[in-house]
């Protein structure tokens, strides 16, 4: 149970968007803002 609350807690504060590659959009993102 502490596992899982561990876990849902995580993915709370940090959307699958965001964990999944997010280094990958955050370069993105700054890209795009550098092109604005």
């Amino acid at each position: 149970m502490d596992l899982r609350h561990k876990l849902s807690s995580f993915i709370l504060k940090n959307p699958p968007d965001s964990v999944s590659g997010s280094k990958k959009k955050k370069k993105a993102a700054t890209a795009s803002a550098n092109v604005r």
